[in-house]
């Protein structure tokens, strides 16, 4: 998620020079930050449980939330 909201909101925000084009564009930037952290704290939280021998499967099987993150196995 954040690689995402780096390229999209941030990069074409800050091109060419590092600075947005005026003061009126500083909210855009917030929501951008905005939305880059929401999503990374509610999955950590969400997570945190899974961490350690929670990773590891006891049946074969992913946990429900591994496999929501990143996918099925391959």
């Amino acid at each position: 998620m954040p690689g995402i909201v780096i390229g999209v909101v941030f990069l074409p925000l800050l091109f060419p020079d590092g600075r947005p084009p005026s003061r009126r564009w500083w909210p855009l930037g917030l929501a951008g930050a905005l939305a880059m952290a929401v999503p990374t704290v509610v999955l950590a939280v969400r997570t945190w449980p899974l961490r350690g021998p929670g990773l590891v499967p006891q049946n074969g099987e992913d946990p429900e939330l591994v496999t929501t993150v990143s996918g099925p196995p391959s």
